[in-house]
């Protein structure tokens, strides 16, 4: 699973209109989970492992449900991931 998007920040200073974001990391507990994003430039720097353009954490309630599948469903909602689309 991944998400593509279009974002206006990044760490190198410049935007990416086909960034590829994807959760990379997963800390929890029965009450509330940590997830890392990792954001590539677009899906082909993500297979050639080229270095991240940016980086995220969030935290939301552990979901009750698919793990992953909520996880990404929460991601959407967001800053700067509101119009990501799965891939």
């Amino acid at each position: 699973m991944a998400l593509k998007l279009s974002i206006t920040t990044s760490n190198v200073g410049v935007p990416f209109a086909q960034a590829y974001a994807r959760i990379t990391n997963i800390h929890g507990n029965k009450d509330q989970v940590q997830y890392q994003v990792s954001v590539s430039a677009n899906a082909d720097a993500r297979q050639a492992n080229a270095q991240e353009v940016a980086q995220h954490a969030f935290y939301c309630p552990t979901p009750a449900d698919n793990l992953m599948a909520s996880l990404y469903a929460e991601l959407k909602t967001q800053v700067g991931f509101e119009a990501a689309v799965d891939c």
